[in-house]
């Protein structure tokens, strides 16, 4: 019979363990968005697992797998950028992928939003990037003037999101 020290021993490494596998599920992405005034933020962290997923599935896996790092970070920013959709006021806001980093088992995009307007009071979020992969989900923290909001956007709420300033509190 195992001792208690042993069968706690398993159980810790077990739990951490799983707290390791679920940062790199590949079924869930994390956005940061940062707005300010006049501009703002998207901080990205994929699996690689996902990415290699999403983008075999939205380019073609032959394609998608003779390409090099650089090559692949290129498409990955095209993919980013026809995924994700940003609207302040009604108004579509520009990105620009600034940075992509990919990892052995993560990868992490910065990206800048260009013409963000100085008044936010209503803002419309919409990212399909990597719902190719089956239960796809985007967790997204939104920060605007020392105040966060977030959400997880997915094929049930067909990955979109509306802030109004006057019902949810987080927008002036």
């Amino acid at each position: 019979m195992p001792s208690i020290l042993f069968v706690k021993s398993l159980l810790l490494g077990l739990f951490l363990f799983s707290q390791l596998a679920y940062s790199h599920t590949s079924f869930i992405s994390f956005y940061n968005i940062i707005l300010k005034s006049g501009f703002g933020y998207i901080y990205g962290s994929f699996s690689q697992q996902g990415v290699d997923i999403a983008l075999g599935s939205y380019y073609g896996k032959a394609r998608y797998s003779e390409l090099n790092i650089k090559e692949k970070e290129k498409l990955l920013s095209r993919y980013l950028l026809d995924n994700i959709s940003i609207k302040v006021g009604g108004e579509k806001i520009v990105l620009n992928v600034n940075n992509v980093r990919f990892g052995n088992h993560e990868t992490n995009v910065d990206i800048n939003m260009l013409n963000v307007l100085k008044k936010v009071n209503e803002l419309d979020v919409k990212i399909t990037a990597m719902s190719e992969i089956r239960n796809q989900q985007n967790v997204v923290v939104l920060k605007f003037e020392n105040k966060k909001e977030k959400m997880i956007l997915s094929r049930k709420n067909d990955f979109k999101y509306k802030v109004l300033g006057e019902t949810s509190g987080m927008m002036k």
